[in-house]
């Protein structure tokens, strides 16, 4: 296709359809000349444009401060229940990064709606950065549980999380970040993971 343009604008038609046969070799080298100088310019800022960048975390291990957590019982089914919850996930020195800059909490606005513990849930989130600033995304997920031998309940917690931008230089941030939490509360147990990848749109 390129070929052909080049052909109509620049070589009689009498003398055939492709540049590269017409030109003598010094106009073939000065084509090329162009193009690799234009490429030089282009393909780096669209590089740029299109990095991404992996992230991962350990879940599990974030020490969970509950601010505000209600719980409605719905009439319709047996076991049916709506939770609203407002907490907080702090993390320990160093546990990630987003664009180079460490992340100290991972705030959550959410609701559950289970029925015998299990269902779906979903949550606004809000990741707060060592030098202020934020990053927001949305979260959804499902819940599921089963019983051990013993009566307690296993939890099983799969979702995902959409950033959708931050503030400051994360204004322009976006990425997917998928989740997984297994709970034991019996035992006192708590083991998760956070893996996805993010980049910044220009």
């Amino acid at each position: 296709m390129i070929e052909r343009e080049w052909s109509q604008r620049d070589v009689p038609e009498s003398r055939g359809p492709y540049i590269w046969t017409q030109l003598p070799a010094f106009g073939v080298i000065g084509y090329c000349c162009k193009w690799c100088v234009v490429l030089a310019w282009v393909l780096p800022a669209v590089t740029a444009a299109g990095d991404r960048h992996a992230i991962a975390f350990d879940l599990g291990s974030a020490a969970i401060h509950y601010h505000k957590q209600y719980r409605l019982l719905v009439d319709d089914t047996p076991k049916h229940a709506l939770r609203i919850y407002d907490l907080s996930r702090e993390f320990a020195a160093g546990s990630f990064t987003l664009g180079s800059v460490a992340v100290t909490t991972m705030r959550e606005w959410g609701t559950s709606d289970l029925t015998d513990e299990n269902g779906t849930e979903s949550a606004y989130v809000m990741f707060v950065l060592e030098d202020g600033n934020r990053v927001f995304g949305r979260y959804r997920g499902t819940v599921e549980t089963r019983r051990w031998p013993d009566g307690s309940r296993h939890y099983d917690i799969r979702g995902t999380i959409d950033v959708t931008g931050g503030t400051g230089a994360f204004q322009h941030i976006r990425g997917t970040i998928r989740t997984w939490l297994a709970l034991d509360p019996g035992a006192d147990s708590r083991q998760g993971r956070a893996e996805g990848e993010f980049e910044f749109e220009h």
